[in-house]
């Protein structure tokens, strides 16, 4: 009898891994099965994301399993373990919605204006350059409490003008505001948004420098209880664009709101 010879087998794993390692393919949706976009799965060294119909793809997985990690904001986050020797043909993950509990928010506001001019949009422009601070701002209480009679007397004991007292002519009264002097000193009055042209009389001085008859005489104009704000501009830097000119100083009037006639869509021209 001859001799059995021994024979060499080897055993085959039934399911070989790829030398690029295992892929894995699933779906993300939320529990209404709807799909869910965006969503971040991370597994060892991989990582996806899904795409508008929740699929998503993970390659060079390698092991025995994989932890996979999904998140995405507005959902809880997932885990879920999965094995690479009998890995499922295709993931079905569903994630949770997670409401977000934000901080607590506290928010105030200010008027624009006094309610008293809710009814009007004529003085918006004076409350708007009034935030910026530019300027000098005289309200309609203010003036009260002055007991002006003369709308010069409105312009004393402002920083930055001399007031004074004639004959007691409105008109002869002298105001004097020191760094509007030189060849571009001249001031402006504005009523309701329109400039007051400087009076062309014998003997005055129609470009407003000096001791200022035209200007008193612009003021005099009007009187103190005719006069709802008052804006005051020292200055070529401070003057707004809607005052602008090539002036040095703005005195910029007012007049009173009359709630029965004045339109809430009224504005100066």
């Amino acid at each position: 009898m001859k001799p059995l010879l021994p024979v060499a087998c080897c055993l085959l794993p039934l399911a070989p891994l790829s030398a690029q390692g295992v892929e894995l393919r699933g779906t993300v949706r939320d529990p209404d099965a709807r799909p869910v976009a965006g969503v971040e799965i991370r597994g060892a060294a991989s990582r996806a994301l899904t795409d508008s119909l929740g699929r998503f793809v993970l390659r060079g997985l390698a092991g025995d399993s994989v932890r996979l990690e999904l998140r995405r904001i507005g959902y809880q986050a997932l885990t879920r373990a999965v094995s690479l020797r009998a890995p499922p043909a295709e993931l079905e993950l569903v994630m949770h919605p997670d409401a977000v509990v934000l901080p607590e928010i506290r928010a105030t506001a200010r008027p624009a204006k006094p309610a008293k001019y809710l009814g009007t949009t004529k003085y918006d422009g004076f409350f708007q350059r009034q935030k910026l601070g530019l300027g000098t701002f005289i309200t309609r209480e203010q003036i009260e409490q002055m007991n002006a009679f003369h709308t010069y007397e409105i312009l004393r004991g402002i920083p930055g003008i001399n007031v004074s007292i004639g004959n007691g002519d409105p008109t002869d009264a002298e105001i004097r505001i020191p760094r509007c002097f030189g060849g571009n000193g001249r001031v402006t009055v504005w009523i309701d948004g329109k400039m007051q042209l400087p009076s062309s009389s014998p003997g005055r001085d129609p470009g407003h420098t000096g001791r200022d008859i035209d200007l008193a005489e612009h003021l005099a104009r009007i009187t103190p209880t005719n006069i709802e704000m008052v804006e005051i501009y020292r200055g070529a830097s401070q003057i707004p664009g809607v005052f602008q000119w090539d002036g040095c100083a703005v005195i910029a009037i007012w007049t009173r709101y009359n709630r029965g006639t004045d339109s809430a869509a009224a504005r100066p021209d």
